[in-house]
Order: C-alpha cells, then sequence, then structure tokens
C-alpha cells in the first residue's frame, strides 16, 4: 500500500510541475497580445505550510512575433485561491481577491500561499490557482496552474486542539480545550483524566517541509513544550498532565509551548493521548501556528503589518472583532485614525468600547488593520499587546496576546553621520523625528548631530509636531523677528501661546542655543505647568537650576524625557541637536 501512495504521490508532483510551470494560452490581439505564465515553489505543499507563486507578464514583438518579459509597466495581477479552511494567498479571503501592479521595468511578481494546518486530511488536494494580468484594457489568465497540498505526516486522526502565537511568545493550553475534544469519545459519565503528549513525534511544518523537533537544535529553531511558562521543565513522552491536578500532579492548564527563534510562520503539531477516568485512550494532536516575526520600528507600524487578524483568527476562529486594554506608557499606545504624530493626528484607543474588526465586509468599521501602534521610546524590545476576542452576537470569547518586537537602530537610514561610531543612541530618535517630518537635517545626508540647537530651529520642530496651524492677527514684540524669517510662524504661535517668550521684551534671539534648562521650561508651558512631584536633590548640580526652571526641571526628569549625565543635570550646558531629538522622541510617545 505504501508503494502505490509513492507512486500517486510522484505522479500528483509531476503533475503539478507541469501545471504550474506551464504558460497561459496565447491570445490573437496582434501587437498588443499578452501573456501571463505562473510557477510555484513548492509545488507540493503539506497542510500548515506555504509557497511561493510568482507570475511573469509576456507580450508579443509586432515586427518578429517573439515574445519577452514586459517592461512597460501599467500592468495589474489579480491573484485568487481561496478554498474555505484550506488555503488561500496571503491577504485574501472569500470576497476579496489580492491584486498587485508591476511598475515600469519590472514583469512579473510573487505572493506566498498560505495552507491551513489541518485543513486536509485522507488524501492529497489539488487547489486551483487563478491568476490573471489586466494590460492595454484586457484580462489575460494563466490556465491550468495548481498547487498539490497533502495531509501533514505527523497529524493524527481523532483529537485536535488549535493554538496560534506570535513570534517570540508562547501559548499556554487550556484542559478546558481538551477536555472539550474528549467529550463523547469514552463511556457513559467518563470524564479526561490526564494527557500524554509525544513531544518525540512532534514535528514543525514551513515552507512545504517538515521537521523533527526531537532533532537537535530543533527546540531552539521551533520551541519546545514546558510544563509551566516560567521555570518550566520540558516535558517528556511520559510525563502525565492532569485535568483538574492535585498538588503533586503536572497541570495540564499550565502546559506552555514557547516558540522559537525561527522568523518565518510555521506549524507545529504535538501528538498526544488522552486518557479518560474509566481509561479509554483516544489519539490526537495540538497544533501550534506561530505567526511570522512581528517588528516595528521606532516609528510604529499598522497592525495590518503584523497580521494582527490572522493572529487572532488562528486563536479564535469565530471572533467577529477585539477590543485592546491600553499598554502601559513606558511600552507605547495603541492608536485610531492614525495619520501623523504631527498635531495629535489621532485618538486613543479606549477598553473596552473600542471594537475592531477583523474582515472588511464593506459594512463593519473601523478594522483592525487599521489600529496603529505607536512605541514609546526605550521601550522594551519586546512587548505584549493584550485583546479581548468577541463574536458576532458580541459574547466573548476570550483573551489573547500578540508579541510585537521593537527594533532598534545603531544607523540612522537617511543621515550618514548618525551610525554606530558617533551617536548610536539617537538614531531611532533622530529617524522617527525626521520621518514624521519634525526635524531636517543640515543636508540631505547630513544631520549635524553634534550642532547646537538654537531656539528658533526648537520653537520651528514643536509647531510642526502642533500641526503648524494658522497664525494670525496681533504683532509680535520682538523687534529681531521678521515676517520673512524661516520660522516667523512659529514664533507667533509660541508666543501667543505661552510657550516662549523672549530673553528679552524686544528681543527673541532665534539664533542663540538651547540650554537644557531652557528646553524643559519651553516643553513644560506646552504641557501646561503640570503639577510636579519628583526631586533634583540626588543630581549635585541642583543648585545651578534657575529659579524660574526648578518646576520644569523637575518634571522633564520626573517624566524621564529629560536624563542626567551621571550625577549631573547640566542644566546651563546647551543641547545638541542628537539630544534634543532623543528628548523630543520620549517626549511625543509617553
Amino acid at each position: 500500500m505504501k508503494r502505490v501512495w509513492k507512486r500517486i504521490s510522484a505522479l500528483l508532483v509531476v503533475c503539478a510541475v507541469l501545471a504550474a510551470l506551464a504558460p497561459a494560452a496565447l491570445a490573437d490581439g496582434g501587437a498588443d497580445t499578452y501573456r501571463i505564465a505562473v510557477s510555484a515553489v513548492p509545488t507540493v505543499v503539506t497542510a500548515g505550510g506555504s509557497a511561493t507563486v510568482s507570475a511573469t507578464v509576456y507580450s508579443r514583438s509586432e515586427t518578429d512575433g517573439e515574445w519577452s518579459e514586459y517592461l512597460g509597466g501599467g500592468a495589474v495581477i489579480t491573484w485568487q485561491a481561496y478554498r474555505e479552511g484550506v488555503a488561500a494567498f496571503r491577504g485574501e479571503d472569500a470576497d476579496k481577491p489580492v491584486t498587485t501592479a508591476l511598475n515600469a521595468g519590472s514583469s512579473s511578481s510573487s505572493l506566498e500561499l498560505l495552507t491551513k494546518a489541518g485543513g486536509v486530511t485522507g488524501s492529497a488536494v489539488q487547489l486551483p490557482l487563478s491568476v490573471s494580468v489586466t494590460v492595454g484594457g484586457k484580462t489575460y489568465s494563466a490556465s491550468g496552474a495548481f498547487i498539490t497540498i497533502t495531509p501533514a505526516a505527523a497529524s493524527v486522526p481523532g483529537l485536535s486542539v488549535e493554538y496560534a502565537a506570535g513570534f517570540g511568545g508562547s501559548v499556554r493550553f487550556s484542559e478546558a480545550d481538551f477536555s472539550k475534544a474528549f467529550s463523547g469519545r469514552g463511556k457513559p459519565g467518563e470524564t479526561l483524566d490526564y494527557v500524554l503528549f509525544a513531544v518525540s513525534r512532534a514535528t514543525a511544518e514551513t515552507g512545504g517541509r517538515s521537521y523533527d523537533l526531537s532533532a537537535s537544535g530543533s527546540a531552539s529553531m521551533f520551541g519546545a513544550l514546558y510544563t509551566a511558562a516560567e521555570d518550566g521543565q520540558a516535558l517528556a513522552d511520559t510525563d502525565a498532565c492532569y485535568y483538574q491536578a492535585s498538588f503533586s500532579q503536572l497541570d495540564l492548564d499550565t502546559a506552555t509551548y514557547l516558540t522559537g527563534s525561527y522568523r518565518t510562520r510555521y506549524t507545529v503539531c504535538i501528538p498526544f493521548t488522552a486518557v479518560g477516568t474509566a481509561g479509554t485512550r483516544c489519539e490526537g494532536s495540538a497544533v501550534v501556528t506561530v505567526s511570522g516575526d512581528s517588528t516595528v520600528t521606532a516609528s510604529g507600524a499598522f497592525l495590518k503589518t503584523l497580521d494582527a487578524a490572522g493572529h487572532i483568527a488562528q486563536q479564535y476562529p469565530d471572533a467577529v472583532c477585539v477590543s485592546f486594554q491600553q499598554p502601559e506608557t513606558s511600552a507605547g499606545r495603541l492608536l485610531k485614525d492614525f495619520r501623523s504624530v504631527a498635531g495629535s493626528a489621532y485618538t486613543a484607543v479606549r477598553y473596552p468600547e473600542d471594537r475592531f474588526y477583523l474582515t472588511d465586509d464593506g459594512k463593519s468599521e473601523p478594522l483592525l488593520d487599521a489600529l496603529y501602534f505607536l512605541p514609546a521610546a526605550d521601550c522594551a524590545s519586546q512587548l505584549k499587546l493584550v485583546y479581548t476576542a468577541y463574536d458576532s452576537g458580541g459574547t466573548q470569547l476570550g483573551t489573547g496576546e500578540l508579541t510585537v518586537r521593537v527594533t532598534s537602530k545603531q544607523s540612522s537610514a537617511v543621515f550618514s553621520d548618525v551610525n554606530a561610531g558617533t551617536c548610536a543612541w539617537a538614531a531611532d530618535a533622530v529617524d522617527f523625528m525626521n520621518g514624521y517630518g519634525l526635524i531636517q537635517g543640515a543636508d540631505a545626508s547630513t544631520f549635524n548631530w553634534r550642532g547646537s540647537m538654537t531656539r528658533g530651529d526648537l520653537i520651528l520642530i514643536l509647531y510642526r509636531s502642533a500641526g503648524s496651524p494658522a497664525v494670525s492677527g496681533g504683532s509680535l514684540p520682538f523687534t529681531d523677528v521678521s515676517e520673512s524669517d524661516y520660522a516667523y510662524d512659529a514664533v507667533v504661535w509660541a508666543w501667543k501661546n505661552g510657550v516662549a517668550g523672549g530673553v528679552s521684551e524686544t528681543e527673541f534671539c532665534m539664533k542663540q542655543a538651547v540650554t537644557r534648562e531652557q528646553l524643559a521650561s519651553i516643553l513644560y508651558r506646552l504641557s501646561g505647568k503640570p503639577a510636579v512631584s519628583a526631586s533634583l536633590r540626588s543630581y549635585t548640580d541642583a543648585s545651578d537650576v534657575s529659579a524660574y526652571a526648578v518646576d520644569a526641571m523637575r518634571w522633564a526628569v520626573g517624566c524621564g524625557y529629560l536624563k542626567g549625565s551621571g550625577a549631573k543635570l547640566n542644566p546651563q550646558t546647551g543641547a545638541n541637536r542628537a539630544e534634543v531629538a532623543v528628548l523630543l522622541h520620549r517626549y511625543l510617545t509617553k
């Protein structure tokens, strides 16, 4: 029987390769005739794995009739493969195909096809790939392309319990899930007693390949199952995890799968035996789908880029919408209607009032994909976003976590003089401030990080951060500021709103360098002079702080915006451009 199956599998592979690589039929339309060819790697995918599908557009020469890659741009490729519970292109759903545009100079595009773990059982399934290109006002389709999806080799018929986890995260098993799966399988009145996990037979599936988790190095790459999330021991095949465990027994409710270092989406399958109170034994598998590396930069990201909807749907298949708790201030903020940090062009998410929908049905808003996470400056490299899932009737299904990794730069992506050898500590802040249009460099590639921050530059940055509001009416008392000055509107705004005055009644001194205590005072006034409680007594130069700036310095230090150099605050020292970028990054994100 095995020999027959191998021959059938080999035949399917050959058919898949021939069909997937076959070019589309030619359309006889003259010089404006095009065709599209589709290929896939791999052509045979184990359920739970993925494949990369590529499409190349060709055009036929009007002179010699020869085909060559089309590089003219303006072509749109439409991708469709959706089959409920089996597979879909990344970003595709039942009513919405995925489209990609080809720019001039590019003839091809590729897209990831994702298959669902457990979506194919018994025999292999051939999934047609519907890929077409619209160019020159006409649509041309590839024909005969398909992917063969085979059952996961490690899947065990019977009970099935599924979970989802984020990269760098974990998932804690629930004894209620295993009890529900066992229900009705035993003798009358029999309930679940304990579960044995066959960790030595566990596998990880990714990219159409299967990995043995008992092999050397696999645990660090794909993770392992532990007795508990903290201080837990790796489970062995003989460890019985009990439902409603006593003090001396391993508790099924604390069994936790900790993910590994592999950054691409993968699926782990752990065979298990569920044993009932009357001795009934049922085989099954626990499937954990681990999403790819969810990383964001200091500038933040929409949850769409983190595949949040896909992660939640794996954890709660019946979920329609979710609400999110705001993380700690030191971690960052979840924002809706986000357009920019400048002008506070966003609204903070409220829990549990604000609900975000996983899919776009044209009626339900707002969408989860449009939710924005803005990490706080100096936050941890790995954060948890806690959500509550609800079904279509509004019933709470449970809670979960999205794991977000925040990357830290050593060098600016824009300015060559901000690098690991100069001021790596300011790289994130400089790119954050520049990315949101708040601060500019000395030129296109140089930031001049050591340069002094002038009063005019600082007020202009704060004016931009306020959204550059219109200013009109009245006149400035400063004789050294004219309407032709680069920061005129910013100075008017700052003076009218009590954010900054002059160095005298008639002088503003835009070119004067800003000291650390002046910077703190300006931000303190901009914030409405909030109450302060922090003390400066731990700093040896606290007495050097000018009387007018004491409250402002206490506030800035207490909020973590301003930090000393060792035991000194250096209040009278000028702040350079990199230091100001770091302070304002903290101010705008905490």
